[in-house]
């Protein structure tokens, strides 16, 4: 789950938004790499910049679209995102073996 913080938000709920964050960030990484994409391919793929993918991917901002669209992008449930070790097994299988039924 991708949360927004505010002032009222405790020190304790910060870090598990904040951890939660840059894991979404490495997983999406991880699959962009995966791809063989630079940060212009997919910002360009999402109408988006390569900074936008940048922040999402070292977790400085969650924009929730953004995340949205690269795992669509990417193949993967935005629910996997928080699953590392799921998501990356999906990362570094090949276009050919990804195509496999």
């Amino acid at each position: 789950m991708i949360e927004k913080m505010s002032k009222r938000t405790s020190q304790e709920e910060r870090r598990r938004i904040l951890a939660a964050r840059a894991r979404i960030g490495r997983n999406l990484r991880a699959l962009r790499l995966a791809r063989g994409m630079t940060l212009d391919e997919a910002g360009r793929a999402l109408g988006k910049s390569a900074a936008v993918v940048n922040h999402v991917e070292f977790g400085v901002k969650s924009y929730r679209p953004t995340i949205d669209a690269l795992a669509l992008l990417f193949g993967v449930p935005v629910s996997r995102l928080e699953e590392e070790e799921a998501v990356l097994t999906v990362a570094w299988r090949s276009p050919q073996e990804a195509a496999k039924p």
